[in-house]
């Protein structure tokens, strides 16, 4: 988590941002969360389906990207990432069935917000170009 902030700041403060470095940026961030998560679901910490919804938060990031022709970074959605590390330090720290289902919990919850807040944000830049 300490060097994804670091290497954001870095870029914003050298003004070394670029579209291309923010889609190698958000892959990054998913290669390590879901190769994390794959390993938790493996430990049988997690429940496999946790993955698809890491996947399909990933997926729609990259294609509403797209499709916007600009990298999109909604007001929840540009958190998730950091939730996920949140998880994955609670995980690591806090080995125990309780924590599993509280991070479970705020994933799906932190999964249905950023994707209901990215919604609503599509919806009002379209209605205010």
């Amino acid at each position: 988590m300490f060097t994804d902030f670091l290497d954001g700041y870095v870029a914003k403060k050298l003004e070394a941002t670029s579209r291309l470095g923010s889609y190698f940026d958000v892959t990054a961030d998913f290669l390590l969360v879901s190769g994390m998560f794959i390993t938790f679901v493996l430990e049988e910490f997690y429940p496999p389906w946790i993955l698809l919804l890491i996947v399909f938060v990933f997926v729609q990031f990259m294609l509403t990207s797209l499709y916007s022709k600009r990298t999109v970074y909604d007001p929840v959605g540009k958190y998730y990432g950091s939730l996920m590390y949140g998880g994955i330090g609670l995980t690591l720290l806090f080995p125990e069935r309780l924590v599993y289902s509280i991070v479970t919990i705020g994933i799906v919850v932190s999964t249905i917000v950023s994707l209901v807040s990215r919604l609503a944000y599509f919806l009002l830049a379209k209605n205010h170009p």
